[in-house]
């Protein structure tokens, strides 16, 4: 079963996040600040995170580092899922290598593309 960590601060977008996610039959943490997800990632790897950046206590740039450093770069899928929409940012998930940039709001069928786009390329890069 696949891991996700999700990293969202909006309870409402969350549920709807997690009810999607639930229908692909994945195994879902909810984070609703950098701490938690710093506090999962210490003991859990997962598989792919789905990663704010707007959230309280650890910036979500500050999370995709220590995940980054915990496990590797490459081991995991990443999309961010933001407000963000200005080009330094989108310059920065270039950099930090994130699969999929989403400007919110987005669409459950832009999300279900972006999830199914990660999951295809690390099953390609498992094989």
């Amino acid at each position: 079963m696949t891991k996700v960590l999700l990293i969202e601060d909006d309870p409402a977008l969350a549920q709807l996040m997690m009810l999607r996610l639930d229908r692909l039959d994945m195994d879902v943490f909810h984070a609703s600040n950098g701490q938690l997800a710093i506090d999962y990632l210490e003991v859990n790897q997962p598989d792919l995170i789905l990663l704010d950046l707007n959230i309280p206590y650890i910036d979500g740039w500050e999370v995709l580092d220590y995940a980054k450093t915990q496990y590797g770069a490459g081991n995991f899928g990443v999309i961010v899922t933001t407000a963000r929409k200005d080009m330094i940012n989108r310059a920065k998930g270039d950099i930090e290598s994130v699969d999929v940039y989403l400007v919110k709001p987005f669409t459950s069928e832009q999300l279900f593309h972006a999830i199914n786009t990660v999951m295809q390329k690390l099953q390609k890069t498992s094989d």
